[in-house]
């Protein structure tokens, strides 16, 4: 102080992550209806960069959509990515299909703005819990899981809350 006098003095400095994935958001989804369901991630998952100096930005994403009818296409879900993203519809062992897409940040491509973009059609009159596709059962809700990563992340492939990695899921019933 300008006494001459010092004083001890405690600092602590604690490392937060630049990401979070709200998974906040109200579930826009529509119930079943006698035409296609629109399905907007970006509205029921959403990254937010939330470094303070704005000097991150996503570098890219996974999306993984499990539950889906049996037989949907990439082509039928309406789903367009950029040529170097991977996008993807298997058969999974319970008679629902999963979606995977992939993208990160390359010269043209913003993973957040093609994220924003992706909106998947539901099949006519489709329902998570009147089902005929399902091995077992009747009822199955939809599972939306989405990985972000930031251009900063200190150690990809290690989702610590220190970090630009975030990984956050919900499930989504239309009735």
């Amino acid at each position: 102080d300008a006494t001459g006098q010092t004083a001890p003095v405690t600092l602590r400095i604690t490392p937060e992550g630049d990401l979070f994935i709200d998974d906040s958001l109200p579930d826009t989804v529509p119930d079943e209806t006698d035409g296609p369901t629109l399905l907007t991630p970006s509205e029921l998952l959403f990254p937010e960069i939330t470094d303070a100096d704005g000097s991150e930005t996503l570098a890219g994403f996974r999306l993984v959509i499990t539950g889906l009818p049996a037989g949907v296409t990439l082509a039928s879900l309406g789903i367009t990515v950029p040529a170097d993203a991977l996008a993807e519809v298997v058969a999974a062992g319970d008679g629902t299909a999963t979606l995977r897409i992939e993208v990160a940040a390359a010269p043209g491509i913003d993973p957040l703005a093609v994220y924003d973009a992706l909106q998947l059609t539901l099949p006519t009159d489709f329902s998570t819990a009147n089902r005929s596709d399902l091995v077992s059962g009747t009822s199955q809700p939809l599972q939306l899981t989405l990985s972000a990563l930031t251009d900063e992340d200190a150690a990809p492939g290690q989702d610590r809350p220190d970090d630009g990695e975030a990984t956050v899921s919900r499930t989504v019933d239309i009735g």
